[in-house]
């Protein structure tokens, strides 16, 4: 579902007639618009499986020795735990100083990435989302927007599930258990 299709949905439930293109100079089309980009920024937060990097190594400036994120990259999480993203450069809370001499490794950066990156089923859960908001703020017809909210919950679902699908998360692959079972044996007892 492309952004033009989408905001023709939102259009339709208030009950306005389907656009030709998002430049047309209709006011309730960059309503639908500012809707749906702040949902989406919103929801893509939370980092899902097409929006998450992994083991990133940023290396700082040649002038200042900053390391400087875009603004596409909305969170980062150092592998060194003083170090914090702050006014969009990478800060070390010890040495209270915004300069690296090296290389610093993320262990993930969550990105905001445009529409048609998305995949089709965040896409389905951000149209009907932006509905149900846009319903409320336009007709405030609670009933329509309920009817939305229950189909974006169903969007959700199958959102997650494709996202626990395609990131094959493992609760034993992180470094704290990794550590915390590497010092357990299996017990043996003796037998007398």
């Amino acid at each position: 579902m492309n952004r033009l299709d989408t905001v023709n949905m939102l259009l339709k439930e208030i009950g306005m007639t389907p656009v030709g293109s998002l430049d047309d100079n209709h006011p309730d089309v960059e309503s639908a618009l500012a809707v749906m980009d702040r949902i989406h920024n919103s929801k893509l937060l939370r980092g899902w499986w097409f929006n998450v990097d992994y083991d990133v190594t940023l290396t700082p400036d040649n002038t200042l020795s900053h390391i400087t994120f875009s603004n596409e990259i909305r969170t980062a999480v150092p592998e060194d735990c003083t170090l914090v993203k702050r006014d969009r450069k990478l800060y070390d809370t010890v040495n209270n100083t915004y300069a690296f001499a090296g290389p610093q490794v993320m262990k993930t950066l969550t990105r905001i990435v445009a529409w048609d990156e998305c995949d089709s089923s965040f896409q389905d859960y951000i149209a009907y989302l932006s509905a149900a908001q846009f319903v409320r703020e336009e007709l405030e017809d609670s009933a329509k927007e309920t009817s939305l909210k229950e189909d974006a919950q169903q969007a959700l679902v199958t959102l997650t599930d494709l996202d626990l699908e395609m990131g094959q998360y493992n609760v034993f692959d992180n470094a704290r258990v990794r550590r915390a079972r590497g010092g357990v044996r299996p017990y043996r007892g003796v037998i007398q």
